[in-house]
C-alpha cells in the first residue's frame, strides 16, 4: 500500500471511532481534546476525516492483487464483462 493510503485509512478509522463515541456515549473526543466543535483545530480534524473518507472511496474500485476491486468482486460476472458463465442456472440466459 502507498503511504497516503495508509494515512488516509488511519485518519478514517480515528474518525469512525470518534463517531462511535458520539453515537454510543454522546461524547465527542475530538471536541474534548481540542476545545469544542467550533475550535479551529477540531474543524481541521473533521475536514481531514472527511477528505480521508472521500479518498478511501477509491478502494472500492482499486485493483489490488490477487483480487479485483470490491465492486468487481460484489457484482456478478455477467453484469461486469463478457466472460463465460459456468453456472448451469444461468445457461438459460445465454441460450445453451
Amino acid at each position: 500500500m502507498k503511504t497516503l493510503d495508509i494515512v488516509a485509512l488511519i485518519v478514517l478509522v480515528i474518525g469512525g471511532l470518534n463517531w462511535l463515541l458520539v453515537g454510543a456515549f454522546n461524547f465527542d473526543l475530538v471536541a474534548a481534546l481540542f476545545g469544542g466543535q467550533a475550535a479551529l483545530i477540531s474543524r481541521i480534524v473533521y475536514i481531514l476525516v472527511g477528505i480521508s473518507a472521500v479518498y478511501c472511496l477509491r478502494f472500492f474500485w482499486a485493483d489490488y492483487p490477487p483480487e479485483n476491486g470490491l465492486v468487481d468482486r460484489l457484482l456478478p460476472r455477467y453484469l461486469t464483462d463478457e466472460r463465460e458463465i459456468s453456472d448451469p442456472c444461468f445457461s438459460v440466459l445465454d441460450g445453451t
